[in-house]
């Protein structure tokens, strides 16, 4: 079982993840953010934080690749639906990626302030 060391920069910008191994076959790491290994103040107050501030950053850097268009497009089906009873829920726009991209963040920020 893998365990990783999370913690905060000395400035707060960046969160630095230090894992125990040097794989060019890892594509991913799978973080467990429901209280079992992260105490809930930490994904509270630290990583919800850090993932609304870079979500758009990352959505635009690979929107171009065929998983987070995937994604995006998950996103979108699950903010119809939501928008359905959700009268808070901004309105999604897809006539650019830019739109998109921008869309897909603001729904993503507002899951995670729910």
């Amino acid at each position: 079982m893998l365990r990783a060391e999370l913690s905060a920069s000395t400035n707060g910008a960046e969160l630095i993840l230090s894992v125990p191994f040097n794989s060019g076959c890892t594509r991913g790491l799978l973080l467990d953010i429901e209280g079992t290994t992260t105490p809930l103040d930490f994904v509270y107050n630290t990583l919800f934080p850090f993932a609304s501030t870079r979500v758009e950053e990352f959505l635009t850097a690979h929107i171009q690749e065929d998983e987070i268009r995937a994604l995006v497009e998950e996103l979108r089906q699950h903010h119809q639906r939501n928008s359905e009873s959700e009268a808070s829920l901004h309105i999604w726009c897809d006539e650019t990626t830019t739109d998109r991209v921008r869309s897909a963040a603001s729904y993503v920020r507002w899951l995670i302030a729910r």
